[in-house]
């Protein structure tokens, strides 16, 4: 019996057209559509060495930056207060998915007291679409430097006495206690007496 042969021709496309999909699925010879890749930094936390601060203090600033995409990233981040640059880190390299923590000095010499929000800013990098968490802040309060106390005695300033000149005052000190020793002495006795007249 003989099949036509058209039937076969077509029968045979449709086998090899069979053949190569299935081969295609199972080795991969149909490749997959490329994902396109993902660029993406984040500042992923800040925080300060102490949060209470007298102004004049050197405190430190820390950062956890972290690369969320999948690419090699080179990230250059810098640290705020209230839009007043404190420091800068340039070209900080991140593996897909690494995290560094930066670290710099916030001198607050000359900073007015108040409240104030210290943040990180990474500057997005080239491709980078999600920025919403390029930045993070904390809060930083700046107080005044308290009054220095006044010496003992009241004396506006500490005089300085040379070393020979400290065994003299010593001797007048003892000499002057000696006085009002002997001043309390004498009255009380007088106060006896008076009392013992009275009676």
């Amino acid at each position: 019996m003989q099949f036509p042969r058209k039937a076969v021709t077509m029968g045979l496309k449709t086998s090899l057209l069979l053949a190569f999909v299935f081969i295609g699925l199972n080795v991969g010879v149909v490749p997959a559509r490329a994902q396109a890749p993902v660029h993406d930094v984040a500042i992923v936390f800040v925080w300060l060495s102490k949060t209470f601060i007298t102004a004049g203090e050197t405190v430190t600033v820390y950062a956890d930056v972290m690369n969320q995409g999948d690419q090699s990233e080179s990230v250059d981040v810098h640290f705020w207060y209230d839009g007043n640059h404190i420091v800068g880190f340039p070209g900080i390299p991140l593996a897909p998915g690494e995290t560094k923590t930066l670290d710099g000095p916030w001198n607050t010499a000359g900073v007015p007291a108040g409240a104030y929000q210290v943040t990180a800013r990474a500057t997005p990098v080239p491709g980078e679409t999600d920025t919403t968490d390029n930045e993070f802040s904390t809060l930083a309060i700046v107080k005044e430097p308290e009054a220095p106390l006044p010496p003992v005695g009241g004396l506006a300033a500490p005089i300085n006495i040379a070393p020979t000149d400290k065994f003299a005052l010593l001797a007048s000190y003892i000499g002057l206690v000696s006085v009002i020793v002997s001043a309390v002495a004498v009255s009380s006795i007088v106060v006896k007496r008076k009392r013992k007249q009275q009676t």
